[in-house]
């Protein structure tokens, strides 16, 4: 998936930046609401210790202060052109999480977690852009494998319990996830 994105070496720094910045409209404020919510909707215990756990590690460690500081790091601060850019897609993501399909809400965190593929091509953004501060993706890409780990095993227990058709309800987030991925890296076409 890295190669679908557009080269650093052929994007300007404020292009770099704009990346960077889009992710931070996406992100930052919306994650810890998308993982509260699947607390609330997993319906099996330790799918619920997973989901509680990651959203312990979200709060105490301050990930969306560690986001913020990147970004003010590589000069990449979003404005309202960048709440706009991603909006449509975070939209669609809130559809399916006001859902409380306890199903789909740890498939889409599931996903979140798995997707280690973009912090390298956003710390190669940050570093174009001058950026000297790495400790969010520093931590993510130490930790999301253990929580992707953890949340595929949540995502197997709420499986067996869900109702409805599965595939079509895992298909919704993957769609939802790839229009976020678009709106923020800009990417050419669907992946």
């Amino acid at each position: 998936k890295e190669s679908l994105f557009r080269p650093t070496d052929l994007l300007s720094t404020q292009e770099c930046r704009r990346i960077i910045a889009r992710y931070q409209a996406a992100i930052e404020k919306n994650f810890h609401y998308w993982l509260s919510a699947t607390l609330i909707a997993v319906q099996t215990e330790p799918s619920r210790h997973i989901a509680q756990e990651n959203l312990r590690i979200e709060i105490q460690d301050n990930h969306c202060q560690m986001l913020n500081d990147f970004a003010t790091s590589a000069r990449a601060k979003p404005d309202t052109s960048d709440f706009n850019a991603v909006s449509k897609a975070v939209k669609k993501i809130d559809k399916i999480v006001t859902q409380l399909s306890g199903f789909q809400c740890i498939a889409l965190i599931t996903i979140f977690e798995s997707e280690t593929f973009s912090y390298p091509y956003l710390k190669e953004l940050a570093i174009k852009a001058g950026a000297n501060s790495f400790r969010y993706i520093e931590v993510h890409m130490l930790e999301d494998p253990h929580h992707a780990e953890e949340c595929y095993k949540a995502l197997f227990r709420e499986a067996a319990i869900a109702r409805g058709n599965m595939e079509i309800q895992l298909s919704e987030v993957i769609d939802a996830v790839d229009d976020l991925y678009h709106s923020i890296f800009q990417l050419p076409k669907k992946f």
